[in-house]
C-alpha cells in the first residue's frame, strides 16, 4: 500500500511548480516599459488563476503537517516550507497588482471624484480577499493551556486532548507553532491545527454581598 505522505508531497509539488512558473512570467512582463492590453490582460488572468488553487494549496500542506506518518523533525522542515512558501506566493501576488496597478486606466465619464472612490472601493476589495498568515501575536496560545488537536480524520469529540508546553517563535517573533503533551505523548502542531479551550475564571458572584444581608465582623 502507497505511504500517504509521499503521496500528498507529489501533489504539493505541482503547486511549487505552478508559483515558479508565475514568478518567472513576472520577470518578463514587468521589464516592459509599457505593455499591451492584451499583455495586462493575460497577467490578470494568470493572477486570478494563481489566487484560486492557493485554497488548494493551503488544505494540501495542512493535511501534510497533520499527517501521523510525519516525525517531529519532518514536521518542524513542513513549518519552514510553508513559510517559505508563502512568503514567496505573497510577494509575487503583490507585485503582480502593484505592476497591474501602473497601467490601470480610469474609466471614461466618471469625474476625479468618482475614479477615486472607485479605486478606493477597489483596493478595500482586494485587501478584504488577502490571505495572510499571522503579523501580530494576539495571544491566543500560552504555554499550559489546555487544547484539543484537530484530526481531520476523526470527529471532533474524538479529537486528542492536550496541554501547550512549547511555543516555537518564527524568525519574526510571532508563534506560530507549539509542543502539545497528550495521552500518547508529546506532538508539535501550527496554531491552525490547535483548537484553544476556554479557561475558567473564578466567579465573583462570592464577592458581591447578598442584598439585605447583614455583613459579620
Amino acid at each position: 500500500m502507497t505511504s500517504t505522505l509521499p503521496v500528498l508531497r507529489r501533489k504539493r509539488s505541482s503547486y511549487r511548480s505552478k508559483l515558479t512558473q508565475f514568478i518567472a512570467y513576472l520577470d518578463v512582463i514587468t521589464t516592459c516599459e509599457k505593455p499591451s492590453s492584451a499583455q495586462l490582460s493575460e497577467l490578470n488572468i494568470r493572477l486570478t488563476k494563481v489566487e484560486e488553487w492557493y485554497n488548494e494549496y493551503d488544505i494540501l500542506q495542512v493535511e501534510i503537517e497533520g499527517c501521523t506518518e510525519i516525525s517531529d523533525a519532518d514536521c518542524e522542515k513542513e513549518y519552514q516550507y510553508r513559510e517559505k512558501f508563502d512568503a514567496e506566493y505573497f510577494a509575487s501576488v503583490g507585485r503582480a497588482r502593484d505592476f497591474a496597478s501602473r497601467f490601470a486606466s480610469p474609466q471614461p465619464g466618471r469625474d476625479n471624484v468618482s475614479s477615486a472612490a472607485s479605486v478606493s472601493g477597489t483596493v478595500l476589495a482586494t485587501e478584504l480577499q488577502k490571505r495572510t498568515k499571522w503579523q501580530h501575536n494576539k495571544g491566543e496560545l500560552l504555554v499550559g493551556d489546555m487544547v484539543l488537536v484537530k484530526d481531520d480524520r476523526l470527529p471532533p469529540n474524538r479529537w486528542l486532548l492536550g496541554r501547550v508546553t512549547c511555543l516555537h517563535p518564527g524568525p519574526d517573533g510571532i508563534s506560530r507553532v507549539a509542543d502539545v503533551t497528550t495521552a500518547t505523548g508529546s506532538i508539535r502542531r501550527a496554531y491552525n491545527r490547535l483548537c484553544p479551550l476556554p479557561a475558567h475564571e473564578p466567579s465573583l458572584e462570592q464577592d458581591v454581598p447578598t442584598p439585605g444581608a447583614c455583613s459579620r465582623t
